[in-house]
């Protein structure tokens, strides 16, 4: 989770230095930027085994993505704290697990 952090700190900072300059040619130009991708794997295994095994969520019946997202919520009710991006990484991990379809 540091190093996510550490990144996403580096690319900000990045991001700042390069913005301060009117010289400086957007890094992005042209759609060459590479995007920061979160390991779903990951993330889902730290934060989900903070407060139980894992076995819970890969065996719990869910089959669509909302059921995926009502889940990140009522574990964000009980106190864990997940980015966005951290919660969309655990939706997209957990619904390639399941198979989830949209909805």
């Amino acid at each position: 989770m540091r190093r996510i952090a550490g990144c996403i700190l580096g690319f900000g900072i990045v991001g700042a230095l390069a913005c301060s300059d009117p010289q400086v040619t957007d890094p992005c130009e042209d759609g060459a930027c590479m995007h920061l991708q979160l390991d779903g794997a990951a993330i889902f295994s730290e934060v989900c085994s903070g407060c139980h095994g894992l076995d819970r969520p890969i065996s719990a019946s869910i089959s669509r993505t909302d059921e995926v997202w009502a889940l990140i919520h009522e574990m964000e009710q009980n106190g864990v704290v997940v980015s966005d991006a951290e919660a969309a990484a655990i939706v997209e991990y957990v619904c390639k697990l399941k198979r989830c379809v949209t909805g």
